[in-house]
């Protein structure tokens, strides 16, 4: 599950990087692609000096997430909305062939999409694959991270069926399988090793969390990590050209795993 999971950072590796502000007839404001050079002058020492004095314009502090919510009323799915960023993700488990050698590992698929408006060995072992979709309704900046969390979350709730194994008691008879429906019977995944990811986005000399749609166009570099309940860094992976100072990356590095805890502790 923690591969998969690392899966979503090069799919969304140059998500909304390049998105630029330009003004309409209507003296309203946009963002249209390019590379940053369409922000006025006093946008960017806007966004540069409130992160220098730890206060983003939203009015977070330079190491905090956003106000967000995580509604998993459905079995199985959940949504998050993290400022104006809203993401679907939902499992869908099923049996399938485990790996030789490893006859009850299963395995992780994910898939995102965004909307228009944002082996012969089998001998009577099963696997499962949970296929993870996400969907993308709106995008306000943290994609990576709010889809990360989005799928942590129905990975806590959702049941996987009591399968019983009939059959298949020598090598010539093919094994049948056969689903409880009974919700009691269900077993629970275990998700504590399970990572969140905690982008920081360095603007300027300095860094931020939960980067907004403004914010994220003055990027010089960021690092992605994905960390999970215990503080176990899983995998990070940065972005930008430019190179980062090792004391600059391992403080970087120490705050994700802090926030990441206690993202795991109260919200996923």
């Amino acid at each position: 599950m923690r591969a998969g999971l690392l899966k979503l950072i090069p799919i969304l590796n140059c998500v909304d990087r390049d998105r630029v502000w330009s003004s309409d007839t209507g003296g309203s404001k946009r963002f249209c692609g390019g590379d940053g050079g369409g922000f006025v002058s006093a946008e960017k020492n806007y966004i540069a000096g409130g992160t220098a004095v730890d206060l983003p314009g939203d009015g977070r502090d330079c190491h905090h997430f956003r106000e967000f919510n995580i509604d998993t009323s459905a079995n199985g799915s959940a949504r998050v909305c993290l400022g104006g960023t809203d993401v679907i993700a939902s499992v869908k488990p099923e049996l399938s062939t485990p790996p030789l050698g490893r006859p009850h590992h299963g395995k992780m698929e994910i898939s995102v999409e965004f909307s228009p408006t944002a082996a012969p060995e089998f001998e009577g072992n099963y696997a499962v694959t949970l296929h993870i979709d996400g969907l993308v309704l709106s995008s306000d900046g943290n994609l990576l991270d709010s889809l990360s969390i989005a799928m942590k979350a129905p990975l806590s709730n959702c049941g996987l069926p009591k399968v019983d194994i009939i059959g298949g008691t020598s090598p010539e008879e093919e094994p049948d399988y056969e689903l409880s429906g009974n919700p009691e019977e269900c077993t629970r995944l275990e998700t504590c090793l399970v990572p969140v990811i905690v982008t920081l986005t360095k603007v300027g000399k300095h860094y931020i969390v939960d980067a907004t749609a403004e914010e994220e166009p003055q990027m010089t570099e960021a690092v992605s990590v994905a960390a999970n309940r215990k503080g176990t860094v899983c995998g990070l992976t940065k972005h930008g050209g430019a190179g980062l100072d090792t004391s600059v990356l391992l403080d970087m590095i120490s705050v994700a795993k802090r926030i990441s805890q206690s993202l795991n502790r109260c919200r996923c």
